[in-house]
Formats: structure tokens, C-alpha cells, sequence
């Protein structure tokens, strides 16, 4: 699956390609921070995109072992 189409999986479609390993949650991550920071210059709907976290915790917590 192409990283640019995670965004615009339903919740379920994604929770089901993180289960089955074809995509890790690191991975689904960046691609929405990717989407909003190649969007968001139109819309303007971000006050601050807190980049860093989600991603460290993400590895803290093992998160990317699931691939």
C-alpha cells in the first residue's frame, strides 16, 4: 500500500493493516503528519502539529516491533 493513502483508510482498514503487520503505527503516523504538513498551508486548521511525541512514544512504548 502506498504510504500517501494511510489518511484516508477508515479506522478499521487501518487498524487491520497495523494487525496483520503490512504497516506499523510508526509508520501510519508519519503518513498523517506528512498528509497535514503537505496540506495544511490551504486550510490553516493546525495551530501547533506536536511532531515529535507521538513518534517517541510510539517507540518508547515498542510500537514499531508490530512489523
Amino acid at each position: 500500500m502506498n504510504k500517501s493513502e494511510l489518511p484516508f483508510l477508515s479506522a478499521s482498514e487501518l487498524s487491520a493493516l497495523i494487525q496483520s503487520s503490512e504497516i506499523s503505527p510508526v509508520e501510519a503516523t508519519e503518513a498523517y503528519l506528512e498528509r497535514i504538513e503537505s496540506e495544511d498551508f490551504r486550510y490553516n486548521s493546525f495551530l501547533t502539529v506536536m511532531r515529535e511525541q507521538p513518534l517517541q512514544m510510539q517507540l518508547k512504548l515498542g510500537r514499531d516491533s508490530f512489523r
